[in-house]
């Protein structure tokens, strides 16, 4: 006859057999280049708010018609005004 609920002395079996405390679990494992493997993903997926605010303040202050001279159009700049949520 089937038990009701979770085999706990099973479970605990499977435990014990794939784990014997010789070495430490997988996740602690990870290699220095798996480690940099992640941090280089994070970062190029990640926005530097500060810098990034820095950067669109000194466009912001830079006359139009410097911007204009540099191919900066204000459509452009209210492009990015607007995706940074600066109105």
């Amino acid at each position: 006859m089937a038990k009701d609920g979770p085999d706990w002395d099973g479970l605990l079996k499977w435990s014990i057999a794939h784990s014997d405390g010789t070495r430490p679990p997988r996740a602690l494992r990870s290699c220095e280049e798996d480690r940099k493997w992640f941090m280089e993903a994070m970062q190029s997926q990640s926005v530097h708010v500060v810098k990034r605010m820095k950067e669109i303040t000194v466009v912001m202050q830079t006359p139009e018609q410097v911007l204009e001279a540099q191919g900066v159009t204000s459509a452009d700049i209210e492009g990015v005004t607007i995706a940074c949520g600066v109105y």
